[in-house]
């Protein structure tokens, strides 16, 4: 057995070296002669594609979007509703005096013009809050949890944001974080300065259930919030002694306390593409030559491979029965981005605004929703692919963005199954996902991915579609048997 894998490794490599110098194998094409025991073919498969709605997500924010951006892809509008974690055990100093309630939100990145005006209002959820141990969508229905009436408004006004503000120097550096500053009103302060034990989180959101935060006007930015805090500020007497007078005397000490929306809480980021039944008919219009993957819940793309043909052929060439002897060497999807970073900003337009998702998943959509859903395949498999945005340079210099997947596995893993009751037009389908993922890196360097999500920042992929006529997207496939 060592010596048929080290032979196949081989034949393989010779395989890889006759395609580097021939961009035009034949399909069907036979490496060895056909009385060896080890055959090796190469064989190139057309594909087929559709549009497909993503629907809603489940809301895992790594950060929190607020506010509205149009593009060529829709309206993508995004708001928050979080709780805040209670300081179990903190108690206000006796006598304090309230000063003053903020609300602080704090950016790095933003979508959209940042020289366009928003304005951002905060209101207190009065209907309900969210639990802790629920998944929610990112389709959730903020009238369960805010009335939204006048009298849940928290602030004292709405808070105009320009991203692109005048900074000075110091602020304009690489380690600037943009913030949104909102002074509270009587109303609310008054109320909230009252909760003076902080005894459990549960006793906490029974009295205070969180804020829904959104955007009131405005539809060219949003807002990737990474910190939501809300500072209290007082202060209260104490006796002092005074060595100089030798007696004690009163001081007012001024001090805050910092509450935040953490780990410890729940959050949900609702987000939507508010046209996307129409934008599915517009897109689909143009799938002869592009397909799209839209993210926070827009568009993916789905791959059709024609896979009772595939097994076929690969079985009909080998010439065996036993498809356990039947190997899927090589399965190379190379998947291309129309993507030019380095457009002038004075070109840019709003179809510049969403960049192509820096990671994509290929997944069997028949376990797309498990997988997101129930954790239980956050490690790679034979069924799930993770590409980073690749780039690649052609003859004469100029760069090209793509993403790479091999599905070997998985088609070999099919090739396992029993294929008896496949119909003549039974096809594999494949999704396209934008995702971000976690890693963990182990003291000797290497490192694992430790969960996938669907993505939740805005980005807009544009892939050659299978008949586009300049670079279709097609399926290469090494396989052998024995």
């Amino acid at each position: 057995m060592k010596y048929i894998q080290f032979l196949l490794g081989t034949i393989l490599a010779a395989v890889l070296l006759v395609a580097c110098k021939d961009d035009k194998v034949g399909t069907g094409k036979d490496i060895l002669p056909e009385d060896d025991a080890i055959m090796v073919y190469l064989d190139t498969f057309r594909i087929s594609s559709k549009l497909d709605s993503c629907g809603s997500l489940i809301s895992t924010p790594d950060s929190f979007l607020v506010g509205e951006i149009e593009t060529s892809y829709g309206v993508l509008r995004a708001e928050v509703l979080t709780q805040m974690a209670a300081p179990v055990g903190f108690r206000y100093p006796e006598g304090s005096v309230l000063d003053s309630i903020c609300l602080y939100l704090y950016y790095r990145s933003s979508t959209g013009d940042p020289w366009s005006p928003m304005a951002i209002q905060v209101y207190e959820m009065d209907k309900a809050t969210l639990d802790y141990d629920a998944v929610y969508m990112s389709d959730i229905d903020i009238d369960d949890y805010c009335s939204k009436d006048p009298s849940t408004l928290v602030t004292e006004h709405a808070e105009i944001v320009m991203v692109n503000e005048y900074t000075d120097s110091v602020e304009a550096g690489s380690t600037y974080i943009g913030s949104v500053r909102f002074k509270m009103n009587e109303d609310f302060c008054e109320r909230f300065f009252a909760i003076d034990e902080f005894t459990s989180q549960e006793e906490f959101n029974e009295i205070f259930k969180g804020f829904y935060i959104t955007s009131e006007f405005g539809s060219s930015t949003i807002l990737n919030i990474s910190t939501i805090g809300l500072g209290v500020y007082y202060h209260f007497p104490y006796q002092r002694w005074n060595p100089s007078t030798g007696e004690t005397e009163e001081v007012i000490e001024e001090d805050f306390k910092s509450f935040y929306a953490n780990s410890e809480v729940k959050q949900v980021n609702r987000f939507e593409y508010m046209n996307e039944g129409s934008l599915l008919e517009e897109l689909n219009q143009l799938t002869d030559v592009y397909n799209f993957v839209v993210s926070p819940a827009g568009v993916y793309t789905q791959l059709l491979l024609p896979f009772y043909t595939m097994i076929d052929t690969i079985v009909n060439h080998i010439g065996i029965e036993n498809k356990r002897n039947i190997y899927v060497n090589m399965a190379r999807l190379k998947v291309g981005v129309d993507y030019d970073p380095n457009k002038p900003e004075s070109q840019q337009t709003r179809d510049d605004w969403l960049e192509p998702s820096p990671e994509m998943l290929l997944v069997l959509d028949s376990i797309r929703e498990d997988f997101f859903r129930d954790k239980t395949l956050m490690v790679m498999t034979e069924y799930a692919i993770l590409s980073d945005l690749l780039t690649g340079y052609d003859s004469i210099g100029n760069a090209f963005y793509y993403y790479s997947f091999d599905i070997s596995q998985m088609l070999t893993a099919k090739l396992r199954e029993e294929t008896e009751d496949l119909l003549k037009d039974s096809v594999m389908v494949l999704t396209l996902v934008p995702v971000s993922t976690e890693t963990n890196t182990t003291s000797s360097g290497s490192t694992t991915v430790t969960s996938i999500k669907q993505r939740q920042t805005p980005t807009a992929t544009i892939i050659p579609s299978p008949t586009n006529p300049e670079t279709p997207l097609i399926l290469e496939v090494i396989y052998s048997g024995f």
